[in-house]
C-alpha cells in the first residue's frame, strides 16, 4: 500500500492545476476528454438532479487527472476490461469485469487503465461535469 500512496503523491504533484474543464469536449449527449495520456468517452445513460448514469470506454494507459466531485458520490461499475481507482486516502480499488466500487464525495481520485476498458459510472446527486 505505501507504494501506491507514492504513486498518488507524484500524480499528484504532476497533475497539480489540471481543470477538467479544460481538457473535455462536449457534443450532445457525450463528453471527449483529451487526456495526456490515453482517452476517455462517456455517454448520458440517463440525467435527473438526483441521480446521473453514463456509459464509460477508456483505452489501455489512460491516466485519468485527480479530480473530486464536490458534491456527489460516484460510483464505478467495470464490465469490460481492468482499471485501478487511486484515492488520496491511500484506498486503491482494482476492478475488473464484474466488480464495483465506490467513491465519496470530496474524494480526490486518479484514475489508471490497464487495458482497454468499458464501465458505467453513476454519480448521486447528479454530477455537473457528467453528460447530459
Amino acid at each position: 500500500m505505501a507504494g501506491d500512496i507514492k504513486v498518488l503523491e507524484t500524480l499528484n504533484e504532476a497533475l497539480q492545476g489540471i481543470n477538467l474543464d479544460g481538457i473535455v469536449q462536449r457534443s450532445d449527449n457525450r463528453i471527449d476528454f483529451d487526456l495526456p495520456t490515453g482517452m476517455a468517452t462517456v455517454f448520458n445513460l440517463f440525467n435527473k438532479p438526483g441521480i446521473a448514469v453514463a456509459e464509460g470506454f477508456m483505452s489501455k494507459d489512460t491516466i485519468f487527472p485527480l479530480h473530486s466531485h464536490e458534491n456527489s458520490k460516484e460510483f464505478f461499475i467495470v464490465y469490460k476490461g481492468a482499471m485501478s481507482i487511486l484515492c488520496e486516502c491511500g484506498e486503491k480499488y482494482d476492478l475488473v469485469a464484474g466488480s464495483s466500487c465506490e467513491v465519496d464525495k470530496k474524494m480526490y481520485h486518479s484514475i489508471h487503465v490497464k487495458e482497454d476498458c468499458r464501465f458505467v459510472t453513476i454519480t448521486v446527486p447528479a454530477d455537473p461535469i457528467f453528460p447530459k
